[in-house]
């Protein structure tokens, strides 16, 4: 999922728990804000996950430091 660079607005949707299959997830650069959601438990396939300079709070999710095959992670 790459929609780094577009004006998009909101937050990460619990939703997201559903696509199982994701490998990338590219959300810098945005407009996006509000806490990243502790879903990366149900991500078994996600290596790469870009938050940047997107308007994102909070404390960074468990899930994240316990997800075992995360290589790149910028947020």
């Amino acid at each position: 999922l790459l929609l780094g660079g577009n004006p998009i607005e909101g937050g990460i949707p619990e939703s997201f728990v559903n696509l199982t299959s994701l490998w990338a997830i590219d959300l810098s650069f945005t407009k996006l804000g509000g806490p990243i959601p502790d879903i990366f438990d149900s991500l078994p396939s996600l290596t790469t996950l870009f938050l940047q300079a997107s308007n994102f709070s909070g404390e960074l999710p468990q899930s994240l430091f316990r997800h075992k095959r995360l290589q790149e992670v910028s947020v």
